[in-house]
């Protein structure tokens, strides 16, 4: 990931991987032994957000594990720009 912001410097750069990996990486990019990872990020949840801020050799954790909403029906993802909520049908 350290190659990717420096490729990228000043940029967004979106990386989607599996949890495992993604919890291995912010272990490694943070200082914190990756064998520790199961424990110190012991779950990030599917489709959710967490960001990072990388500066040469400096990384900070901006956000951890930010859910993006259900994506069911009558959630925020819903075709309707989430107007039905908690299992309301949208009219």
């Amino acid at each position: 990931m350290r190659g990717l912001a420096a490729a990228h410097p000043d940029r967004t750069v979106l990386v989607v991987a599996h949890n495992s990996l993604l919890r291995m990486a912010l272990c490694a990019l943070l200082g914190i032994p990756v064998g520790r990872y199961r424990h110190v990020f012991p779950r990030l949840d599917n489709a959710a957000v967490s960001e990072i801020q990388v500066a040469g050799e400096r990384t900070a954790l901006r956000s951890l594990n930010v859910p993006t909403g259900d994506l069911s029906e009558g959630g925020a993802g819903t075709r309707d720009g989430g107007a039905a909520r908690g299992g309301e049908s949208a009219p």
